[in-house]
């Protein structure tokens, strides 16, 4: 569970990813961009596959074909469905992908940072007695 929590929080933001290299810009969680993941798991050296499978299996994508796990390990419709975001994926430039990673590192940095910010706020408001208060009794 901890690997697999570390890949979404490392890799996650690479899933919608707008890129414009002519201008230099990136944009994570655009809406409207490709993922990345895959080719982001390359770059980091990870094997894509285990990652991937280990994503499916926590976001339980695969629960639904492993009910009937004794017929479906036989299958290689399984496998295929398993692998499928790995060999059937966007990609761009490995330049870009460079550039984009870089991006995503700064972007991934700076959301932690503005993380612990907001704790360390939340944490002063606490103890200074403006924080949540607590719900009255019936």
């Amino acid at each position: 569970l901890v690997e697999t929590e570390s890949y979404i929080d490392d890799y996650d933001h690479y899933q919608d990813v707008l890129d414009d290299p002519d201008a230099d810009t990136t944009e994570f969680s655009a809406g409207r961009g490709v993922d990345l993941r895959v080719q982001a798991f390359l770059a980091d050296e990870l094997d894509p596959v285990r990652t991937v499978f280990l994503l499916r299996l926590y976001d339980g994508s695969l629960d639904s074909r492993l009910r009937d796990w004794d017929t479906v390990m036989e299958s290689d419709e399984f496998f295929e469905a398993v692998l499928e975001p790995v060999v059937n994926r966007d990609g761009i430039m490995a330049e870009d992908m460079e550039r984009v990673m870089d991006f995503g590192h700064a972007w991934l940095e700076e959301r932690r940072e503005q993380q612990l910010r907001e704790a360390a706020d939340h944490d002063l408001l606490r103890r200074a007695g403006g924080g949540e208060t607590p719900s009255p009794s019936p």
